[in-house]
């Protein structure tokens, strides 16, 4: 989902075993800031070929949700 210069992206595992979730998702060059919005907290999200890199283990029936921002 986009709003202006936001994105909310929303990562599933849909499996029954822990899984290591790698995601870029392609974006401009820029400076991004990225933050979980279940924990409240910063995430990583460095800039790499093209688009943002993110990374977590996601437990079974497990929901990431992030806010991409530009800096």
């Amino acid at each position: 989902m986009e709003a202006g210069l936001e994105k909310l992206v929303f990562i599933f595992n849909h499996g029954s075993t822990t899984h290591e979730a790698s995601v870029r998702i392609k974006v401009p060059a820029g400076s991004y800031t990225a933050r979980d919005l279940v924990k409240e907290e910063a995430v990583t999200a460095p800039y790499v070929r093209d688009g943002i890199f993110l990374r977590k283990q996601l437990t079974p029936n497990d929901v990431w949700v992030l806010r991409l921002s530009t800096k």
